[in-house]
């Protein structure tokens, strides 16, 4: 699979006080966030999560919209977690949301979908790709 998301894990206090793009947070960075966990659950068939990706620059993100995004990319981290260990998910994270929080949150989303490529790649590693498929010179 190995998709590029764009995270952005390099965000910087200068970020913030200089008023770069990466020091504010806001509808692209919504939109990434809710693009990569919807596609990373119906990659490994986990069925639709109901995190919105369609912001607009107007938006106004409204608690319940956050708190649903909070919840799909938990539920996508506890199905992960049964492959490896990810880093942990903050407690809802868009309270008090600052530049390092930010940064582990896209974090956090590109360690999820390198342990789930990791247990992709180890699939192919078992000898029998395919349930009930000859693994020839046995």
């Amino acid at each position: 699979m190995t998709t590029d998301y764009g995270l952005i894990t390099d965000r910087t206090a200068d970020d913030v006080i200089s008023g770069t793009e990466k020091g504010f947070y806001n509808a692209s960075d919504l939109n990434r966030i809710g693009f990569a966990v919807k596609d990373i659950a119906r990659h490994w068939g986990l069925g639709i999560l109901p995190a919105k990706d369609d912001w607009d620059t107007g938006d106004i993100p409204h608690h319940s919209d956050l708190y649903e995004l909070y919840l799909s990319i938990w539920s996508l981290l506890s199905w992960v977690q049964r492959f490896g260990q990810p880093s942990v998910l903050p407690e809802f994270w868009f309270a008090k949301m600052n530049y390092e929080k930010a940064n582990r949150l896209e974090q956090l989303i590109g360690e999820m979908q390198e342990i789930l490529e990791s247990k992709h790649i180890s699939c192919y590693q078992s000898g029998e790709i395919n349930c009930g498929e000859e693994v020839f010179g046995s």
